[in-house]
């Protein structure tokens, strides 16, 4: 969306919304990541594989 906004002059708030995807980012990574197996989990904390990365 950030990317979108920024080239093709749709309506938003890039800053903002680039902002918000950094702050998720670093929240997501070390919570939701499981390095053992290099993939997402469901849920942070939780070991069991996330499917939306099945498709």
């Amino acid at each position: 969306m950030v990317k979108a906004v920024r080239q093709s002059g749709l309506p938003g708030p890039p800053d903002r919304s680039a902002a918000l995807r950094k702050k998720i980012h670093h929240d997501a990574i070390p919570n939701g990541f499981d390095e053992k197996r290099s993939t997402f989990a469901q849920y942070y904390g939780s070991t069991q594989l996330d499917a939306s990365l099945l498709r």
